[in-house]
C-alpha cells in the first residue's frame, strides 16, 4: 500500500524530524524533489519511518496524507517554514553587516563603520539574532554576496574584541 499514489509505505508511521525551507530566496529553484511523488518541492519535512527508521524529504502535501502526522505538527511545520522564508528573504535583501559576539550572530541592515557603538547599542540595533553556525547554513557560498575581506574591522570592547563584516553584493 502506497500513500497518494506515492512510494511512501502506509503500513508504518511517520514522524516529522525537521523542516526545510528551499525556496526563491535560497536560490530560487526548489533543489529536491519529494521521495514520495517525484514533485519538486520547496517547503520539506523531513520524515522518519517508525519501522525502516529512514529519513524521507517530502512535501507537506504528502506528509499530510501519510500516517502518524497530524494537522497540528504540519501547522507547527509551516509556521517554522515560513519564518525561515522570512529570514532568507531578508538577508537576501537587506543584510549588509554582521557581527559575530559569543557565538551569536547580529545581523544589520547597515554598515557598521563607527568604533564609538557601544556593545549594548549592537546588540540592540541588530534587526536580528541567531546562533552563528545557524546563520552559517543559511549563507549559501557565493551565490548572492561573499564577505568583503577588506572590510574586516575588530573592535575592543569592556568583556573583549568583535569581529565587524560586511557583505559584498554579488552581481
Amino acid at each position: 500500500m502506497k500513500a497518494i499514489d506515492g512510494r511512501l509505505k502506509i503500513n508504518q508511521s511517520y514522524t516529522i524530524i525537521k523542516s526545510i525551507y528551499a525556496g526563491k530566496y535560497d536560490g530560487g529553484i526548489p533543489s529536491m524533489c519529494c521521495d514520495n511523488c517525484d514533485k519538486p518541492i520547496s517547503n520539506i519535512a523531513v520524515v522518519e519511518g517508525s519501522n525502516d527508521k529512514k529519513h524521507y524529504h517530502i512535501g507537506l502535501d504528502c506528509a499530510s496524507a501519510l500516517t502518524g502526522i497530524t494537522p497540528s505538527e504540519i501547522a507547527q511545520t509551516k509556521k517554522e517554514l515560513a519564518k525561515k522564508a522570512k529570514f532568507l528573504k531578508w538577508i537576501a535583501l537587506e543584510l549588509v553587516s554582521f557581527i559575530v559576539m559569543d557565538g551569536t550572530a547580529y545581523l544589520y541592515d547597515k554598515e557598521l563603520d563607527r568604533p564609538e557603538y557601544s556593545e549594548s547599542n549592537l546588540r540592540h540595533w541588530a534587526s536580528w539574532r541567531c546562533n552563528f553556525e545557524i546563520f552559517g547554513d543559511y549563507l549559501p557560498s557565493g551565490k548572492r554576496y561573499e564577505v568583503d575581506s577588506t572590510s574586516e574591522k575588530s573592535y575592543e570592547y569592556s568583556d573583549g574584541t568583535y569581529e565587524v563584516y560586511t557583505l559584498k553584493k554579488l552581481v
